[in-house]
């Protein structure tokens, strides 16, 4: 919104030049001001470029973030597994040493429920996993569509900033043909 009325104030002030003789002190004066407006809308321009850039180090935390919890799950899970194949060294070392077979059951049947509880340890943290994953897709089609965003962003700023050197360029040449008539 304040863009259009800086427009539409250059464009009045554009128009009052055409429609009356100005002095080159006041053509000047007007450039200066125009000059001025310009340099407040390129800031904007920078102020939005600013913003995009601090959006993406943000994301890229996010996925770093991300990343440093998937690698701890992993750590986590290869320590269940190592634990796990210890305990089945175990039970075979049980089932060889002892010869009462009632003891030999009862561990057996302790180490099934350890195990049992490690195996939903085990598919917790491969859910746990499988939930990361899920966040990670989504957090690259998040990064997909944000790095489109910033394509389409910068083609628009492009656009902007060639369509506001065109618009200078034009009213410079307005100003000349104006202050020639004048002359």
């Amino acid at each position: 919104m304040r863009n259009n009325r800086q427009i539409d104030w250059i464009n009045k002030i554009i128009e009052d030049i055409d429609k009356k003789s100005l002095s080159v002190l006041e053509a000047e004066i007007i450039l200066d001001e125009i000059i001025s407006k310009l340099n407040e809308l390129i800031s904007e321009i920078n102020n939005y470029v600013a913003e995009i850039h601090y959006g993406l180090k943000i994301t890229n935390e996010n996925i770093n973030l991300s990343v440093s919890e998937l690698n701890e799950l992993k750590n986590k899970l290869e320590e269940y597994l190592k634990f796990a194949e210890s305990l089945k060294d175990y039970l075979e070392k049980i089932e060889k040493t002892y010869d009462n077979s009632t003891n030999v059951k009862n561990e057996i049947n302790n180490i099934k429920k350890f195990l049992k509880e490690v195996s939903i340890n085990l598919k917790n943290i491969e859910n746990s996993i499988n939930n990361q994953n899920k966040k990670m897709e989504t957090l690259n089609n998040n990064i997909k569509s944000l790095y489109k965003n910033q394509k389409d962003i910068l083609n628009s700023l492009s656009t902007t900033k060639f369509l506001l050197y065109v618009t200078i360029i034009l009213t410079a040449l307005n100003i000349i043909i104006s202050l020639k008539n004048f002359f």
